[in-house]
């Protein structure tokens, strides 16, 4: 498990490595389809800006203990999505840029304390209490899972193991019991194991071994460009 100071690095060095990929787009590329069924680049790199605004707010309540919205409403937060993703190239780019830097300036803000800290989530689907530091994983796994689905040459090799491993891992946990299949996985690169349980009694496993980026993209249920093994499809991510 990354600490709080090794997922505000991981964060960043993500931040950086999609923004450097995007800048250069232009208005064709950006209302171009994005992997994500109905979605354009523009879509997805607005979903990011507004996301990095809602984790803004979320890691402003670790600081002042008040559990502030991400998004006031679903239907707004779709709304705002829909009608971002119509802007000019420059401008969504120029969204995403400011919006993750202003979300960086936020989480320099929180003390060492508060990151160890429990901290109310508050999102569309609820109110919760979590870990402090699960904001910066949320942001890391939006940052690079949809660094891939933007479609522009981007994949799970590019980014740093210690961030690969740590998405497995999550990866690995969110679909045990999801799915039929019990999933023994070996990095071959890293030698790390890891195991996604199934839903229902079964005896039949299913082994493979791969590289780490790969596991993390069949896993994610993204396409794995040289597939060294054969595993049943994996439960939907969503």
């Amino acid at each position: 498990m990354l600490t709080a100071e090794q997922l505000v690095t991981a964060v960043a060095a993500s931040t950086d490595q999609l923004a450097s990929r995007i800048a250069q787009l232009d208005d064709s590329e950006v209302r171009s389809r994005c992997t994500l069924q109905g979605w354009t680049r523009g879509h997805l790199l607005t979903h990011l800006a507004r996301n990095a605004d809602g984790l803004r707010l979320a890691i402003l309540s670790v600081r002042s203990g008040e559990a502030i919205p991400m998004y006031s409403s679903r239907a707004s937060r779709d709304a705002d999505i829909d009608a971002g993703a119509t802007r000019p190239a420059r401008v969504i780019i120029d969204d995403f840029a400011l919006s993750a830097r202003a979300f960086a300036t936020e989480v320099r803000l929180v003390t060492s304390d508060q990151w160890q800290s429990s901290t109310q989530l508050s999102t569309v689907t609820g109110r919760s209490t979590v870990p402090a530091r699960l904001l910066l994983e949320m942001r890391l796994r939006e940052v690079e899972i949809h660094h891939v689905d933007l479609g522009v040459g981007y994949d799970f090799s590019s980014a740093a193991a210690t961030t690969v491993h740590s998405l497995i891992g999550y990866a690995a946990q969110r679909l045990s019991k999801q799915g039929p299949h019990h999933l023994i996985l070996k990095a071959t690169d890293t030698g790390h194991k890891y195991t996604v349980l199934p839903h229902t009694v079964t005896t039949h496993e299913h082994a493979a071994e791969a590289p780490a980026s790969a596991l993390l993209m069949y896993l994610t249920g993204r396409p794995v460009a040289s597939a060294a093994f054969a595993l049943p499809d994996p439960p939907p991510w969503g």
